[in-house]
């Protein structure tokens, strides 16, 4: 059995679109503001007083997954660890291939860390652009244009496929 759509039940349904868009978006904006705020946060801390150390790269490993639609996906990680004041620290961090070989074939990672705070530490290149304001807002700005593109896309799709059951034309004011 399938529904048949009114042109009303049609705008009601434009209508939900809109406004579930419009509170998805502020949703995902804010929940990506408080993450970006709190990475900016976090590196502001470690650069307002930090020391750089050469870190030693332990393990380069690069596999496969597969992902979306059976695809197969790259991922290459690094694996890193160094020692300061007597004490191992380790960590590790996906990157891409590019920057993969580089790690792998100098076998180095520049690291900064906190002098007040030796356990917190990432990074030099990370760290460094994370505590910019600036970039913080560029991020943010990307950010809050991919999420408006992907639901004004959504919403031609809904418009598109609700218009094409009803047998009404596509074009519109809304």
């Amino acid at each position: 059995m399938s529904i048949i759509y009114t042109e009303e039940m049609l705008v009601k349904k434009l209508s939900s679109y809109k406004k579930f868009s419009v509170i998805a978006t502020v949703v995902i904006m804010l929940f990506g503001v408080y993450i970006g705020v709190q990475s900016y946060q976090r590196a502001s801390y470690v650069m307002s007083d930090y020391s750089t150390i050469k870190a030693t790269v332990t393990k380069a490993q690069h596999w496969q997954e597969e992902g979306k639609k059976g695809r197969m996906k790259d991922i290459y990680e690094i694996n890193y660890s160094f020692n300061l004041n007597g004490k191992s620290h380790s960590s590790s961090f996906r990157t891409n291939n590019d920057n993969y070989n580089i790690y792998k074939a100098s076998g180095i990672v520049e690291i900064a860390y906190s002098n007040k705070d030796h356990s917190q530490f990432d990074r030099f290149e990370l760290l460094k652009s994370q505590s910019s304001i600036i970039g913080l807002a560029g991020r943010m700005g990307i950010m809050l244009i991919a999420v408006i593109f992907f639901f004004t896309v959504i919403g031609l799709i809904v418009k598109v496929k609700l218009r094409k059951k009803v047998g009404m034309p596509i074009q519109d004011n809304t």
